[in-house]
């Protein structure tokens, strides 16, 4: 039925569907994939440069959990929130006929695309996270309390980052963390306008499993959350910038 000859459309980042991110050659190249790759001259806008800096420091600290992640077996709790369980179907079509007016309803092809799930670069969950800030005005606190109970997960929930889950959960851990400590919340179909290969209902989903994999304990009180940001502040002071690139581990956990 004319020309049936069949290329599969390369998928290799969830983010906006695109194919330029590369998955790397190995894991051990941490301190390639750890340093900072952000653009220091290209401003954010609406964040300054101490939410910048922030921004840029906490992305470090998500890529080490990934990175270590990655070593062992994902359990099954880590898989609940892997990305594939969440996202839309993205389909290929192709014309295979050049005769549609004979036959106009055998003249397609059609296939699932298959994404792929590399490991992300610091630039790559940075710029995952920026909209938020930049679109929904979303507070920088909120960005702290999400690495928060991304540590609540790994520790309490038995919880693995990965390359194909680290996306839904910060997703829904900003979520989150706007709904505690916005006076005025931003609303599940405002984040899913704004990241629209996630649908309300699988936001809505996500937002229940992760409550539900940190036993709905979503308070976090003011002393915890000034141990982490003034711990987080201390790392990024002009003492500590030099020695970041330089670590093989980031953790806040103990």
């Amino acid at each position: 039925m004319g020309n049936q000859n069949f290329q599969e459309k390369e998928m290799s980042s969830i983010l906006n569907y695109n194919n330029t991110i590369k998955t790397p050659e190995s894991l051990s190249h941490f301190d390639s994939m750890v340093h900072d790759d952000v653009d220091h001259t290209n401003s954010i806008g609406v964040i300054n440069q101490d939410m910048n800096d922030l921004l840029r420091l906490i992305c470090r600290i998500l890529l080490s959990y990934i990175l270590e992640g990655q070593k062992s077996t994902i359990s099954e709790q880590s898989m609940i929130f892997d990305e594939i369980h969440y996202l839309k179907i993205k389909w290929y079509t192709q014309q295979l006929s050049n005769h549609m007016d004979i036959l106009p309803f055998f003249g397609f092809f059609q296939k699932e695309i298959k994404p792929e799930f590399p490991v992300p670069t610091v630039l790559q969950i940075f710029d995952f996270i920026k909209p938020t800030f930049e679109n929904l005005f979303v507070q920088h606190e909120c960005v702290v309390m999400m690495l928060i109970y991304v540590e609540r997960l790994i520790t309490e929930g038995g919880v693995q980052l990965s390359s194909t889950n680290w996306r839904p959960i910060v997703y829904t851990g900003l979520l989150l963390s706007s709904k505690i400590w916005e006076d005025i919340c931003v609303l599940n179909i405002d984040f899913a306008n704004l990241y629209p290969y996630y649908t309300i209902r699988s936001t809505n989903l996500l937002e229940m499993n992760f409550a539900s994999a940190l036993g709905w304990r979503l308070f976090i009180s003011p002393e915890q959350y000034s141990k982490y940001y003034f711990h987080l502040k201390e790392m990024i002071s002009p003492i500590s910038r030099s020695h970041l690139k330089k670590r093989s581990s980031l953790k806040l956990i103990p």
